[in-house]
């Protein structure tokens, strides 16, 4: 039944190319890999948030300098041609009229705007890789108990807050923000201070 459903969603979207049907395939894609990604530990975890955030940063406010552009914001909000409308065209074949032409790849969460105008973008790895630390804090809650779960209740808390002030400084500033900038420090240092706290008591 799974299956089904799953195809059921996956053939719509491919049909229709409808932002929520995107956003349920991005969605479900980073459970898979918060579920099943493994990382050696925390500090290996954090150590490689802290690559990304650099990554990002550089993309979104540094890499226009270089080439001209904000790559990353050209590359989200790109639309690829549909790749049954490309065969199509390749083979001199009439795609179907209710065959959307252009689609937007499942790698990023899409939100329109109330007037439709404008529209915002979250990537998914603004989703998995936090998620998958914050994942990991609620694994470790089961060798360390209550300590554990605090840790993993703390980040949960503190994610939703950095994501929501990514959002603010976004709309407030109108400019793309590198959601990184905000999600990693919140989803580590509040489990870092805490930490210090318990271990000197």
């Amino acid at each position: 039944m799974a299956a089904c459903l799953a195809l059921l969603v996956a053939a719509a979207w491919f049909w229709t190319g409808h932002w929520m049907l995107n956003n349920v395939l991005g969605v479900s894609l980073v459970v898979l890999f918060v579920a099943m990604g493994r990382l050696p530990s925390l500090k290996v975890a954090a150590i490689l948030l802290g690559g990304l955030l650099l990554y990002d940063i550089f993309w979104v406010f540094l890499s226009a300098s270089f080439f001209g552009e904000n790559v990353m914001v050209a590359v989200a909000s790109k639309e690829s041609q549909h790749p049954a409308v490309w065969l199509a065209d390749t083979l001199s074949i009439t795609p179907p009229p209710s065959l959307v032409r252009t689609i937007q790849l499942p790698g990023k969460l899409i939100f329109p705007s109330w007037d439709g105008r404008s529209r915002s973008i979250l990537g998914l790895g603004d989703l998995a890789i936090p998620g998958m630390l914050v994942s990991m804090y609620h694994r470790a809650a089961s060798g360390s108990g209550a300590k554990g779960l605090l840790y993993f209740y703390v980040a949960l808390v503190a994610y939703a807050i950095g994501l929501e002030i990514a959002v603010v400084v976004s709309y407030t500033f109108n400019t793309a923000q590198p959601a990184l900038l905000y999600l990693v420090p919140a989803v580590t240092l509040p489990v870092m201070v805490i930490k210090t706290k318990i271990m000197s008591h």
